[in-house]
């Protein structure tokens, strides 16, 4: 594998690789390599410390001609990226202990109805682990009728922005029981 790299572009590599630990540096060559001998792609995130002390996040993206005549390639700060990442992960689990200590059965959609949240007062009701739960719409958890009803409410919810609740008597295909939930 040999590489024909313009004098500016060599000096501005040469600056980056010296910017990362030598397991970074092996980390990226592999990439490359595989990369090359697939004739594909990688793309790579590298933590790189400033001078300054703080801790930036570079995105390292490259593809592969498919004759493998060259390689191209971008670099850009992925900081913001990462970071709100990590934020969301936090509140993620954050909510996730704050739904998990109510006592009632509690659950949460995403815009199109699916399961992105369950409380382990849920999963006894359904009787079931929480993920098998999470992934699955109404249907999978209820009969048709009811699963209809509960997502005209999901609707309603996502078009007035208020929360409404459903108290009924739920068939529980999967447990193949009955039971009064709200």
């Amino acid at each position: 594998m040999r590489f024909h790299i313009r004098e500016r572009n060599l000096q501005l590599l040469r600056c980056f690789l010296r910017c990362l630990s030598r397991e970074q540096r092996r980390r990226l060559l592999r990439a490359l390599r595989e990369a090359w001998n697939e004739a594909g792609r990688f793309d790579e995130l590298v933590s790189v410390a400033m001078p300054d002390g703080k801790k930036r996040w570079l995105r390292v993206r490259a593809s592969v001609t498919p004759e493998r005549s060259f390689v191209t390639g971008a670099l850009s700060d992925a900081t913001d990226e990462v970071e709100l990442t990590r934020e969301r992960a936090h509140y993620q689990s954050f909510m996730e202990g704050v739904i998990d200590a109510l006592p009632l059965p509690m659950s949460v959609k995403n815009t199109e109805g699916v399961l992105v949240l369950v409380n382990r007062a849920y999963c006894q009701a359904m009787h079931m682990q929480a993920g098998e739960a999470i992934g699955k719409r109404a249907h999978y958890m209820v009969n048709s009728e009811m699963a209809e009803r509960l997502e005209a409410l999901d609707r309603l919810t996502l078009e007035t922005g208020s929360p409404h609740v459903v108290e009924d008597w739920f068939d529980i295909a999967r447990a193949q029981r009955r039971v009064f939930l709200r």
